[in-house]
């Protein structure tokens, strides 16, 4: 099979993960056949038990890109209620 065929079937769009807790982006990740890179959490996290509590507000690579299987993708967790606010009012409906 040619190499460029080869590489497109190994291409995956991340889904955002963006307003999700850490076990549903963790969910979302593994149906994608991507990987938890980092979990970076701003100064509202002050224990293990915060990150659990916390929602993504922000991914790299970005939500809705196109990277190779297997990529790791980051996520930025908070617990902050205007981040979270600023995230709701972001949210679109189908």
């Amino acid at each position: 099979m040619p190499q460029h065929r080869q590489n497109r079937k190994n291409r995956r769009q991340t889904h955002t993960t963006v307003s999700k807790n850490l076990q549903e982006a963790l969910d979302i990740l593994r149906k994608s056949y991507l990987n938890l890179g980092e979990v970076l959490p701003d100064a509202s996290i002050k224990s293990k038990n915060d990150a659990y509590s916390a929602v993504i507000y922000e991914q790299d690579p970005l939500g809705e890109t196109t990277v190779e299987g297997g990529t790791y993708v980051n996520l930025h967790i908070t617990l902050e209620k205007d981040k979270i606010a600023a995230l709701d009012s972001l949210m679109v409906t189908e």
